[in-house]
C-alpha cells in the first residue's frame, strides 16, 4: 500500500531528478509540518544549490572562469525567484528545535550567498535573523554553527572574496 509520504517523496524525486525548483518549493510548502519530509526537500535543496561543490567551485574563482561564474549567478537567482530562501526560512521558523532543518537551511543559504547578485543578496539579507536563532538555538552542533557562520560570512561580505 502506498503512503501519502510515499507518494509525496516520490513527487520530490521526481523533481529532484528535473531540478524542478517550482514543485520543490510547492512540495515544502504543503508539507510544512512533516520535519521528515522537509530535511529530505531541504537536501535536495543543497544538492542543487549551484555552488555546493567546493572544488568545482574554488576552481572558477581560481582560473577567473566568467562563463561559469555568470551561471552560478543566474543560477542562485533562479532559485531565488522561485521562492528557495522564503520556504527555507519557513521550514526553519516552522521546525526551530531540528537540528537538521536549520543546518540544511543554513548550508543552502551559505552556497546561495556565494554570488554578488543584488537580487540574491536582498531574499539573503532578510535571513540573517533566522540564522542567528538557529545559532543560538543549537549552540552544539557542529553543522549548524560552521553552515551559519558561512552564511553570514557570504551575506556580510557581499560581492568578491565570498568563501
Amino acid at each position: 500500500r502506498v503512503t501519502m509520504s510515499d507518494e509525496k517523496l516520490e513527487r520530490l524525486q521526481t523533481a529532484s531528478k528535473a531540478k524542478d525548483l517550482k514543485a520543490i518549493v510547492s512540495l515544502m510548502r504543503q508539507s510544512m509540518q512533516d520535519a521528515d519530509f522537509l530535511e529530505d526537500a531541504c537536501s535536495v535543496l543543497v544538492a542543487l544549490s549551484p555552488s555546493h561543490d567546493l572544488v568545482t567551485y574554488q576552481r572558477m574563482l581560481e582560473t577567473e572562469d566568467k562563463v561559469a561564474l555568470d551561471k552560478l549567478t543566474e543560477d542562485c537567482k533562479e532559485m531565488v525567484e522561485f521562492g528557495v530562501v522564503d520556504v527555507l526560512l519557513d521550514a526553519a521558523k516552522t521546525h526551530p528545535s531540528d537540528p537538521d532543518i536549520q543546518e540544511l537551511m543554513c548550508r543552502t543559504l551559505f552556497h546561495l550567498g556565494r554570488t554578488d547578485a543584488e537580487t540574491v543578496n536582498k531574499a539573503l539579507a532578510k535571513s540573517v535573523d533566522q540564522i542567528v536563532k538557529a545559532m543560538k538555538s543549537h549552540q552544539q552542533h557542529v553543522g549548524v554553527q560552521l553552515c551559519a557562520c558561512g552564511a553570514l560570512r557570504n551575506i556580510a561580505v557581499g560581492g568578491e572574496n565570498k568563501g
